[in-house]
Order: C-alpha cells, then structure tokens, then sequence
C-alpha cells in the first residue's frame, strides 16, 4: 500500500515492486492496471520511458525520504525520458491518480509491503 501522509490518502493498494531486471526493464510495458496491480515502484531509479506503453500514467519521483521532488501527469505513451536528478524511487500510476488523491511536490508517502 502506498500512503500519502499529508493529505491522509491512499495512493496505491496494490503495488507492485519491480525489483529484479526483466520487471524493471518491463514496468508497465504490455500491462494495464487491474484490481490486482494499481502502481508499479522502481527503487534506485530516477528516469523512466514510456516506449511501446498503450496507456497514459501518473508520475511520482521521490528522494532517500519519499517526499514528492517531482511529478509527471498523464503522461502519454511514447517520450524517450522522463527524469529527475533528485529522485531515487520512481512510482508510476494510472493517469487521474495525483488529481483524485490530491498528491503534489513535497508530500511525503509511506510504503507498506504486505506481510
């Protein structure tokens, strides 16, 4: 779950955490957003593409203490590099999800893995 601690929101339920190579190459590559996967986190990530996407995302980028530092939304498919030098965790959601949980530059989240 994924927490936005200043507006007291939930932004993911279900996130997936791309941890070995192929899922981090792959992110969203081929996948929609289901009641089973509702964000996709990179760890030790600041830039991501959105080549051969079919959907537009939400962005977050984050530093070492998960605040906000940057955010992308509705992101279209197809853009070479999106980054942020500050970032060091990338989350990317569906499109409309900063605007529904109110989540901007500077809000801090919480990640709460499931036991």
């Amino acid at each position: 779950m994924i927490v936005n601690l200043n507006r007291n929101t939930t932004i993911a339920s279900r996130p997936f955490y791309a941890v070995r190579l192929w899922d981090r190459t792959r992110g969203m590559i081929g996948r929609d957003f289901s009641a089973d996967l509702d964000a996709v986190v990179f760890s030790a990530c600041r830039a991501i593409h959105t080549f051969f996407m079919k959907i537009p995302l939400d962005v977050l980028f984050l530093n070492r203490e998960n605040i906000v530092v940057a955010q992308r939304r509705n992101l279209q498919p197809w853009h070479p590099c999106v980054c942020s030098l500050h970032a060091c965790t990338v989350v990317e959601l569906p499109a409309g999800t900063l605007e529904k949980s109110g989540t901007c530059a500077g809000d801090r989240l919480a990640f709460q893995r499931p036991e």
